[in-house]
């Protein structure tokens, strides 16, 4: 019995071994369709938000003012309504810091000032991109940045940027000359952040800026005048490491109408179309120099900012667009756009939502 299991084993596995056995062939772009899909897989990013984001919203303003005489009573009703600025973003840990739109370098337009360091003055003009000493009434302070531990800092903003006495070109804001450099000013305030700015940068601190001009960006020397871009490489240069975002602001003449009502007041005025884009470049405002109100208008900026803030999110690493995948955990779907490492969501009404976002990382190539 034993002997007839073991020779019928022996001709069963014979028999199996004479049999040909066809496998199902596996093309070649079968074979790269299961490679590539296994990279992404293997590749993957996960991340998870809460909106609205609130946690410890720190936020750095800083207002870049045209002080030529023309601008003094557009700076006057600047300073009455920062109650306004503050109105939706007053818990948020903020600070606010002036400078001149007058860069410095006013001479002749064919005369070009090479490297700004080289005329940083010692006194506290607030030009060249430096920080305006502040004022209360007649009486400079020894501080440069306000807060909301400032005492009085409504009155002090207002100061500031106004005065009350004629104008006195010995002291901030005033005087500027005819060449009006806001973006350029701007640009080296960002720059000054390796000398004496640095303060102001506060890790992890977004960064909004305010111009208020009825000029745009060194007109008379238009050639040579600095771009939203330049502004926007210089941020990029000193913060791409931070996870720190620019939103531009802009009080300026924006249309013939306001344009023509400066020019009747017997202003030199200009639509400030180079000024402009730099808050189209970083999804910010531009508001009329003309508004009856700048208390609506600077609540508006203030809805947007916290708009800006709260519906976005910044990913650990910059995605390959078409990889990124959204799923909303909890909550309503919202719809959303992406800008470079930032997602920004379309929350108008406030709605809280879990959200979960998988992508692969933007390889970049030298």
């Amino acid at each position: 019995m034993r002997s007839f299991f073991i020779l019928t084993f022996f001709l069963l596995f014979q028999n199996s071994c004479n049999r040909s056995i066809n496998f199902q062939s596996v093309s070649e772009d079968s074979m790269i369709l299961l490679k590539s899909r296994s990279l992404n897989l293997n590749g993957l990013i996960e991340e998870r938000f809460q909106l609205p984001n609130t946690d410890n919203k720190k936020l750095d303003i800083l207002v870049v003012a045209d002080t030529s005489g023309s601008m003094y009573h557009h700076l006057n009703h600047l300073g009455q309504s920062l109650s306004y600025l503050l109105s939706v973003i007053s818990k948020y840990d903020w600070q606010i810091g002036i400078t001149s739109a007058a860069h410095g370098d006013h001479g002749d337009p064919n005369t070009l000032q090479e490297n700004w360091r080289d005329r940083i003055v010692t006194q506290n003009s607030g030009r060249f991109g430096g920080l305006m000493q502040l004022e209360n009434g007649k009486n400079l302070l020894n501080n440069t940045i306000l807060t909301p531990q400032t005492p009085a800092y409504e009155e002090i903003f207002f100061q500031s940027l106004s005065h009350q006495d004629e104008i006195n070109c010995n002291r901030p804001p005033f005087c500027s000359n005819y060449l009006e450099q806001p973006l350029r000013s701007l640009q080296s305030f960002i720059k000054r952040y390796v000398l004496d700015n640095k303060d102001f940068f506060r890790p992890q601190a977004d960064f909004v800026s305010l111009i208020i001009t009825n000029e745009d960006e060194r007109k008379e020397d238009s050639e040579r005048a600095t771009s939203a871009e330049d502004v926007l490489n210089s941020f990029s240069q000193y913060f791409s490491q931070d996870d720190k975002r620019f939103i531009a602001y802009n009080i300026i003449v924006t249309n013939e109408e306001c344009l023509k009502s400066e020019l009747e007041k017997g202003n030199t005025a200009q639509i400030a179309s180079a000024i402009a884009r730099l808050a189209d470049l970083t999804k910010g405002t531009n508001i009329s120099l003309c508004s009856q109100s700048y208390s609506s208008e600077l609540k508006k900026i203030s809805q947007d900012i916290k708009k800006q803030l709260e519906n976005k999110i910044r990913l650990k690493k910059e995605p390959l667009p078409e990889s990124v995948n959204i799923e909303f955990i909890k909550g309503p779907e919202l719809g959303w756009e992406l800008s470079g490492k930032d997602i920004i969501f379309e929350n108008k009404s406030g709605f809280s939502s879990t959200i979960k976002v998988t992508y692969e990382e933007k390889k970049s190539f030298s």
